[in-house]
């Protein structure tokens, strides 16, 4: 198991408690932490995952939506870390009751600018993804970047096969998601309730 570096991760996390979304602040903050991890030699990007959150707004704020499906008032993020946990984008923030799939079009430039910020080579780098950002566009996007989607087929439904050739997936990778992003989103979480019980 890799060492996991929390540095970047806490920071954009507290940046972000007080307004629903990265401040300039916090967003400065990622932007150092990544370009050390990277002249350090410690940020590994052969694999990038990606998921969303929604997270409640127990004092209000602006930027929010009720989403049915977790029956709370919130904000929803999209993020990306490596495999050390390291988150390497800030947050896109959207309301509560957006989906999440199109929001991987609002963050996948965002992992480019950085990229391009730093130099960092993201080609031939993987994606790894839950099967909600399965879809034409989201791939496209992906494929455009110079990058490989690795992204379970969304059945939505049907009871027979998609007809056509199937797409690359590995489930080893996609396993990981479980230690990585879903570690974050702990993280994130954490922060969020210290910044509310602090301010109460």
């Amino acid at each position: 198991m890799p060492k996991v570096s929390q540095k970047s991760t806490t920071r954009v996390s507290i940046g972000r408690c007080g307004a629903g979304r990265p401040t300039a602040l916090s967003t400065r903050y990622l932007h150092r932490s990544v370009r050390k991890l990277h002249q350090d030699q410690l940020l590994d990007l052969t694999v990038i995952h990606g998921d969303g959150t929604t997270t409640a707004a127990k004092k209000g704020g602006d930027n929010l939506g009720c989403s049915g499906h977790k029956h709370l008032k919130g904000d929803k993020v999209v993020a990306f870390c490596n495999r050390h946990c390291n988150v390497i984008v800030p947050f896109v923030s959207a309301p509560g009751n957006r989906n999440e799939s199109p929001l991987l079009r609002d963050a996948l430039p965002k992992l480019s600018q950085m990229a391009n910020a730093i130099g960092l080579e993201l080609h031939g780098a993987t994606i790894s993804l839950e099967g909600v950002y399965d879809c034409r566009a989201n791939r496209k996007a992906i494929f455009n970047r110079g990058m490989i989607p690795n992204i379970p087929a969304n059945h939505r439904g049907r009871k027979t096969p998609k007809r056509g050739r199937k797409q690359r997936f590995n489930s080893a990778i996609f396993e990981e998601r479980f230690r990585t992003i879903e570690r974050v989103f702990a993280w994130e979480d954490s922060s969020a309730a210290c910044c509310f019980a602090s301010s109460t």
